[in-house]
């Protein structure tokens, strides 16, 4: 049996340096405002505001689809990580993740019970990013035929 396929997929390197210089920025600025003005509501809302923030930017950072020695897929979207298996994928195809009107494309896995489920780190816009886009979904389709066992005919 051939080696499984190994998938690693994260945000293009400007877009995390962004994401980066943003939140040392943000953390900078409420740190001040929240030193400076550290009196009884401003203290409250830089607390939380940075909390928030630093949180926010920690999970684009960590946006990615990664596989594992069992030859599993760990999703890590927005909102939530997932761990999908070749058994739970039907396949990988391009869909609108949920912003047609904005013109967001990304890839979905469409699972076996007939749901699709989104992968934020391929999300993008206005057609920006489409051989990014078609390159991500070759290389997951690939994995996932990788080490699928095939019928015995």
């Amino acid at each position: 049996m051939p080696p499984a396929r190994q998938v690693d997929l994260r945000l293009p390197l400007v877009i995390r340096l962004y994401v980066g210089a943003f939140l040392v920025l943000w953390v900078g600025m409420l740190g001040w405002t929240t030193i400076v003005h550290h009196n009884g509501p401003s203290l409250i809302f830089g607390v939380v505001f940075l909390v928030v923030g630093c949180a926010i930017g920690y999970r684009m950072l960590r946006l990615g689809v990664s596989s594992d020695a069992d030859g599993a897929l760990l999703v890590r979207n927005n909102l939530g990580s997932r761990r999908l298996t070749r058994d739970d994928v039907e396949e990988f195809r391009l869909g609108s993740n949920g912003g047609a009107r904005l013109g967001q494309r990304g890839i979905q896995a469409l699972l076996r019970n007939g749901t699709t489920f989104g992968l934020d780190v391929s999300r993008t816009s206005l057609g920006l990013g489409q051989q990014r886009l078609n390159r991500q979904l070759d290389e997951l389709n690939a994995w996932l035929r990788g080490s699928r066992s095939q019928p015995i005919c």
